[in-house]
């Protein structure tokens, strides 16, 4: 080789050397403009380059030292990095990528933060998948701000499944309560209905006034939510308490307790000097031995309270201080 030859080769080295220097030190200016994590790594997951983003998120989540710098991690293997668990996931799904030749996308959390993945195949001249390059963006934010959407839903669904006064479930809320728990139940599950009349509410509410009225719905709904009974107002004056697994002889001793609760529980008008007792009356059938469909246990609790009001005073005694 003449020395012209050999001059030639080696500035055609340099050339290249340069050329490639340059080349990677775009691939790195690249890397580290995006906000992604960003990771290229070889089939058998050995790191060939990574911006500083990939870089912090490796160190945090890697079990032992990953050195100082990001160029310490190349040339290592990302799986030795992760711990046990996440590093078979993150092989598995790798294995995935280069078996089928295409992408995957999946989230994952850890430590507190939620990243959204995306493997991408880099193919050879022969059409193999020779590298994955590894794409993760941060999507904490946006998840806890799914998250506190749902809850606003969760919440929003349920008020309107509710009772505005006495926070119990609304009409139509209790008959689909009992429908499922009928359900639930295969259709043989023993299941208490009570309809439940407030004693003499309109003749509470024209003697002394709506408010006094309405805390005698609420009095006679907190009475009701006790013995993990689900609570509806039926109705302007009734409501329907369940007693999902309940035969005949526990409804009637739930019914003694709410209404000793009732008992103690009066009304104080401390402006008007009025004290009122609240009372109720209480019809009950039980599913599936008196009927089995909603309309007629409803239909049978309800002429059974209409008896027991007809036995007693449409309203107890209220006593006015002197």
């Amino acid at each position: 080789m003449t020395d012209n030859e050999l001059e030639h080769e080696i500035e055609l080295h340099r050339r290249t050397a340069a050329a490639l220097r340059e080349s990677q030190d775009t691939v790195r200016a690249l890397l580290d403009a995006t906000t992604e994590t960003a990771l290229l790594i070889s089939r058998e997951g050995e790191i060939l380059a990574l911006n500083e983003i990939a870089f912090e998120r490796l160190r945090r989540l890697a079990t032992r030292p990953v050195g100082d710098v990001s160029s310490e991690l190349v040339g290592r293997n990302v799986f030795d990095l992760f711990p046990g668990g996440l590093s078979e996931q993150r092989k598995d799904r790798n294995d995935a990528v280069i078996k089928s030749g295409t992408p995957a996308r999946f989230e994952d959390e850890r430590a507190g933060r939620w990243m959204d993945n995306t493997i991408y195949p880099i193919f050879d001249s022969d059409g193999q998948v020779a590298k994955l390059a590894v794409f993760s963006y941060d999507i904490t934010d946006r998840k806890w701000t799914e998250v506190a959407l749902q809850r606003a839903l969760r919440e929003e669904q349920e008020r309107a499944r509710r009772d505005p006064l006495t926070g119990a479930l609304n009409h139509r809320a209790i008959v689909e309560e009992m429908q499922n728990q009928i359900e639930r139940g295969g259709g043989t599950a023993p299941l208490a209905v009570l309809i439940v009349d407030v004693d003499g509410l309109k003749q509470i509410n024209d003697r002394h006034g709506h408010p006094m009225g309405d805390g005698a719905l609420v009095a006679v709904a907190e009475a009701l939510l006790r013995d993990r009974a689900i609570v509806g107002r039926y109705g302007g004056d009734e409501f329907v308490a369940l007693l999902p697994g309940a035969g005949q002889r526990r409804a009637q001793q739930y019914k003694k307790d709410v209404e000793a609760k009732l008992l103690a529980s009066d009304l104080v008008d401390e402006e008007r000097g009025i004290t009122v007792q609240v009372a109720a009356s209480f019809g009950i059938a039980v599913h599936p031995d008196d009927a089995k469909a909603v309309a007629e246990l409803i239909e049978l609790a309800d002429n059974g309270m209409y008896a027991e009001k007809r036995m007693r005073p449409v309203i107890r005694p209220h006593l006015e201080a002197a």
